[in-house]
C-alpha cells in the first residue's frame, strides 16, 4: 500500500472578485509526514477546504510550494495534475458524489476506467477488495438509493481507495451523518491509517472526529494558529 509525505512552503493563495483581491491562506508552512493521520479544524473561512484543494491539486498555490511526494504540484500544468490526482489521491466528501443509476460497483470501479493496461478481471477483483475494506461486499450491486447514508459514505471511501492512493483527502466525511454512522466512518478511516498505512487529510468542524486523528491543525484566517499531537482514540475506540 502506498503512503506519501506531504509539504508546504510559504503557500499563499489569493482569490480575486472583480477587482478585490480575497486573500485565504497566507505564507503558510506545514510538513505531514507518510501515514499520518491529520484533522485540520478551524472557523468557516479560514482556509481548511483550499488548503485541502492545494494539497490535492484541485487548486494551484498563489505563491509558494506545494509539494506531496516527489511531485511539485505548483509546476504542474492542468493534464499533468489530472493524470497525477487519478494515480496518487483519493477523494472524501461531506456529499457522496455517487451516480445515482450505477450500482456500488460501477460506482467504485468509475477510477479505473481511465487507467490503460488494466483487464477487466482485474479491474473487478480490485473493486471486490475495496467494498470488502470497507464491509459492502454484499451490498455490490445495490444503487445507492438502496443504501442509507452511511452505506453511500463507504462506497464514497471504497472509490477513494481503489487505486491505492498516496493520499486520502477529506472534506468534512461525516458532516452529513448521525453520530452512530459518523463513529463508523471515523473508525473506517482510522483502519486505512493504522492497518493500510495511508496518509489522511481531513476537515472537520467536530473536536470528536478530530480525536480520531493523530495531530490536529488549527487554522485561522489562512494562518496556523496552533498544531498539537493527539493522543489517538484508534479503530474500534469510541468518541
Amino acid at each position: 500500500m502506498a503512503s506519501a509525505d506531504i509539504e508546504l512552503q510559504n503557500v499563499s493563495k489569493v482569490y480575486y472578485k472583480d477587482r478585490l483581491e480575497i486573500p485565504v491562506i497566507d505564507g503558510l508552512d506545514l510538513k505531514i509526514k507518510p501515514g499520518e493521520f491529520v484533522a485540520m479544524m478551524g472557523p468557516s473561512g479560514s482556509g481548511k477546504s483550499t488548503l485541502l484543494h492545494l494539497m490535492g491539486g484541485l487548486d494551484q498555490p498563489t505563491g509558494g510550494s506545494v509539494r506531496v511526494g516527489e511531485n511539485h504540484l505548483e509546476n504542474m500544468s492542468q493534464i499533468q495534475l489530472t493524470k497525477w490526482r487519478s494515480q496518487h489521491v483519493g477523494f472524501i466528501f461531506q456529499m457522496y458524489h455517487l451516480v445515482p443509476v450505477l450500482s456500488a460497483a460501477q460506482n467504485v470501479e468509475l477510477p479505473l476506467l481511465i487507467f490503460k493496461g488494466i483487464s477487466s478481471a482485474d479491474r473487478k477483483e480490485r473493486v471486490r477488495t475495496a467494498l470488502s475494506v470497507v464491509g459492502l461486499a454484499d451490498r455490490m450491486d445495490h444503487r445507492p438509493n438502496q443504501l442509507s447514508g452511511g452505506q453511500e459514505q463507504r462506497v464514497a471511501i471504497a472509490r477513494a481507495i481503489v487505486t491505492d492512493p498516496d493520499v486520502i483527502l477529506a472534506d468534512e466525511p461525516t458532516g452529513d451523518l448521525d453520530a452512530k454512522t459518523s463513529q463508523e466512518i471515523l473508525n473506517l478511516l482510522n483502519l486505512l491509517n493504522v492497518e493500510f498505512g495511508k496518509t489522511i487529510v481531513m476537515v472537520t468542524h467536530d473536536p470528536k472526529a478530530a480525536a480520531h486523528a493523530t495531530r490536529t491543525l488549527h487554522l485561522e484566517k489562512g494562518e496556523l494558529e496552533r498544531d498539537e499531537m493527539n493522543v489517538p482514540l484508534g479503530a474500534g475506540a469510541s468518541a
